[in-house]
């Protein structure tokens, strides 16, 4: 009963802590996305390098990091359960944007741009203003986005939930025998369409226990630049 009681009280606790409200600065963001995959021999150093944004003071304000588990490796020896085709096929369609004809792992993008030597580089200071707000509300099932667009280009809005504290060990393929520690990993990614100034989307249905914590990240994206030019977020309750 005692452990029940502390158990109710942490959760209350979370719950008084975590409001699902979220507001961009209006600020050029900062939004990393990884792509990567357990069976990459060489995406350990790129995962490592991603989970030690947690202690970025300007996470969630101004940096959004994205890790996008990718399939494409999962035939030689591992099968990724974080990854999917869609993730995929979100790089595939970066890499049409640049006229390239390959896709790489680990690959980071900054902001819809490719980002090479992320390890001898710092995350950008964001300085340039780029409004108007981006602003999104949890409501009874769904979230409440508002966005008013001043941009001449079309827009559209992605949402995904992210997982932290995912603990895999490694059984067989390249990293046989790692212990991967997983944060901002994407569980569930989706895109709207933004013609109007006001928009609501259903909470996606996330597995419970499948990760210690989770986040919601939503931005604004340029189409068909991909440039990124508002983002919010922070944590989700799961």
């Amino acid at each position: 009963m005692k452990k029940l009681t502390i158990l109710l009280f942490l959760f209350s606790q979370n719950s008084l802590s975590c409001e699902e409200s979220y507001q961009s600065t209006g600020f050029t963001p900062q939004v990393i996305e990884l792509y990567t995959s357990e069976g990459c021999s060489s995406c350990p150093p790129a995962d490592r390098w991603m989970n030690s944004l947690k202690g970025d003071k300007r996470l969630w304000k101004e940096v959004f990091p994205l890790k996008f588990h990718v399939d494409y490796w999962d035939y030689i020896g591992w099968k990724d359960v974080l990854a999917k085709s869609q993730h995929t096929q979100r790089q595939r369609n970066y890499a049409s944007t640049w006229k390239s004809r390959n896709v790489y792992t680990p690959g980071f993008v900054l902001n819809g741009r490719e980002w090479r030597s992320y390890f001898s580089r710092k995350v950008p200071v964001s300085k340039n203003y780029s409004g108007p707000i981006l602003k999104v509300k949890r409501g009874s099932g769904q979230y409440e986005i508002e966005y008013k667009n001043s941009s001449k280009e079309r827009v559209h809005l992605s949402m995904a939930i992210l997982g932290s504290g995912i603990k895999h060990k490694i059984r067989r393929g390249e990293n046989a025998g790692k212990f991967f520690n997983h944060n901002f990993a994407v569980l569930d990614y989706r895109t709207f369409s933004l013609s109007r100034e006001k928009l609501n989307i259903s909470i996606p249905t996330i597995k419970k226990g499948s990760a210690e914590g989770y986040h919601a990240v939503f931005w604004v994206e340029k189409s068909p630049s991909r440039e990124i030019i508002q983002a919010t977020g922070g944590c989700a309750l799961y």
